[in-house]
């Protein structure tokens, strides 16, 4: 059974360098999707800056989720899992969802003159954070936002008034969090790296991009990181120290590349390949975005192949598949409509959020079986590489709880990062996220 894995590994393997066979789902909005998430392989959430659209279906078909506000502008999605999400925009503006969408309910940041609350990350149900931006007649800067009551009451950690505001923030636990500041005026500006230790009771500025205004954060270890803005930069110190050398291929029927590039987005899959949205400045005074990929930690960036009706806007990705949002209400997926997963609400069992997640040193995994059945439990990291082998075995029907201890089959302590948790049933399979802290 071991040698069938080690063979689909390494399918997996050659689909990230290949990022599989790209396909368009229309989500029927018809308008630009501005953000997209998927906290697990069956449920996923866009938005528009206008519209909330929500897929029980891995993506396939998609449906409207009503609210009560007269006039939004959304810029943000995010879910900690089936149930919990937000949304956060212009002027301030806070969503949240206890229900799955169901009911939207406006949250009150605590603030008057947000211009843009930028970006929005949780690591579990009550502690999460949202970076802004602060513009008003008297005052431009920005803040960051902390709630610990899933987001009942918000609290301003750090406030500026000195012109700079905070574009993109992510936490991998609940004390461990990174954001990025700029005055974001001029095409040069620096970005400042931010850290906090303590879940941003303080934040500590502990390096610099020069000459880079940094909008956009990826990363799936405390030590690698990955920002997109005017230009690209990395680290492999945590922040501390940045490379920004990169080598981005030509724009199709361009012979030579010219500035301002815009990374409207990144994707950091592992620890060398990722996806990335550039757009520059083309004739008629128009940014055209385009689907670049790597395969060396951004080094290299080269043009992907994909539809040409189908010009991106967010990226996203849950395991292996990978879901971009688009233009038209489009949506392209590498995810193959032959292995189109079920509704957890259509199958004969569920896999629910590992906790705690974030975990250290381990975490329980607890998982539902409606009749008896055989039941494989692993664990794979974000490079598809076989993990642990948890449950391989036949089960009656009731609730079921395993411990995972963060040791591989051979009974060694992994590196902290993203892993992901596999229950297979009947060729079926459901899968959540956890994150290893050490």
């Amino acid at each position: 059974m071991k040698n069938i894995l080690y063979i689909c590994v390494i399918i997996f393997l050659s689909s990230i360098h290949l990022f599989g066979q790209w396909r368009i789902i229309d989500t029927k909005t018809d308008t630009l999707i501005v953000d997209i998430c998927f906290p697990d392989t069956s449920n996923g959430w866009a938005i528009t800056s206008e519209t909330i659209i929500h897929s029980s279906d891995g993506g396939e078909t998609w449906e409207v989720q009503k609210y009560s506000l007269d006039s939004v502008d959304f810029w943000k999605i995010t879910f900690v899992n089936e149930k919990v999400g937000y949304i956060v925009g212009y002027d301030g503006l806070i969503l949240a969802t206890k229900d799955g969408g169901n009911n939207w309910v406006k949250q009150n940041s605590g603030r008057e003159n947000f211009y843009l609350l930028r970006d929005i990350c949780f690591v579990d149900e009550n502690n999460g954070w949202i970076v802004g931006l602060i513009d008003d007649a008297t005052t431009r800067g920005g803040a960051i936002l902390n709630t610990t009551d899933g987001g009942n009451t918000w609290l301003t950690q750090v406030e500026r008034s000195d012109g700079i505001g905070y574009y993109a923030l992510n936490f991998l636990d609940i004390n461990n969090g990174w954001a990025l500041s700029s005055y974001g005026w001029d095409n040069y500006d620096d970005t400042y790296v931010n850290r906090t230790y303590d879940g941003g009771k303080n934040w500590d500025s502990i390096g610099t991009i020069r000459g880079i205004p940094s909008f956009v954060i990826s990363m799936t270890s405390v030590d690698t990181i990955w920002t997109g803005g005017f230009g690209y930069s990395r680290s492999f110190n945590g922040g501390v120290d940045w490379n920004d050398n990169s080598f981005i291929q030509n724009f199709p029927g361009d012979t030579t590349f010219t500035f301002p590039i815009i990374f409207v987005d990144i994707l950091k899959i592992n620890k060398n390949d990722g996806l990335a949205i550039i757009s520059r400045l083309r004739s008629g005074n128009k940014y055209i975005p385009l689907l670049y990929s790597t395969k060396d930690a951004g080094l290299h960036w080269d043009f992907a192949s994909i539809p040409n009706d189908f010009i991106p806007s967010s990226l996203t990705n849950i395991g292996n598949t990978i879901y971009i949002s688009g233009k038209k209400g489009l949506v392209l997926t590498n995810k193959n409509p032959s292995v189109i997963k079920e509704t957890t609400s259509t199958l004969n069992f569920e896999l629910f959020q590992n906790y705690p997640n974030p975990f250290n040193p381990s975490t329980s995994i607890t998982y539902e079986l409606r009749n008896e059945v055989n039941v494989k439990l692993i664990i794979f990291d974000a490079l598809g590489r076989w993990i642990k082998n948890l449950v391989n075995e036949n089960h009656k029907s009731g609730v079921y709880c395993i411990n995972w201890n963060g040791v591989d089959d051979h009974g060694a302590q992994v590196p902290s990062g993203v892993y992901f948790i596999q229950l297979i049933i009947l060729n079926k399979s459901l899968i959540k996220k956890a994150v290893l802290i050490h």
